[in-house]
């Protein structure tokens, strides 16, 4: 995956806030190609219909939480699941061992910085 401001992200999060600080540092990083969605099933229907390379997705929501759209997608995706992060407010260790065994890719620490999503997002481009 070439990574450039041509990717295609997808935020997914209940709240609008943190999808507005979000996009605004994406767009501050150059990243012009970011659908923003309310709620998992939202996420899950766009992921299932269209390509994203990345998905940033809060964890905690209603109904469906970010660890069961991570299990539809990798089980409805395959190996063409996009690159996941979850973002959450939950810095515990035992959220990231979580994260790890469920296969995700990542997970940001609410209120994420410009510099952790450069981060991620220059890791995800040294995977590919």
């Amino acid at each position: 995956m070439n990574l450039s401001p041509t990717t295609s992200i997808l935020l997914v999060d209940d709240q609008q806030s943190s999808i507005a600080i979000t996009q605004s540092i994406l767009n501050r990083l150059g990243y012009k190609k970011v659908e923003t969605v309310n709620s998992a099933s939202e996420a899950f229907e766009l992921i299932r219909t269209r390509h994203f390379d990345i998905v940033f997705s809060d964890w905690h929501m209603q109904p469906m939480n970010g660890d069961e759209l991570l299990r539809q997608v990798k089980r409805t995706a395959g190996h063409k699941c996009p690159k996941f992060y979850f973002l959450t407010g939950d810095s515990g260790f035992g959220c990231i061992v979580t994260a790890r065994e469920l296969g995700a890719d990542g997970l940001l620490v609410k209120p994420q910085r410009t510099f952790d999503l450069m981060n991620k997002i220059a890791a995800t481009m040294k995977l590919q």
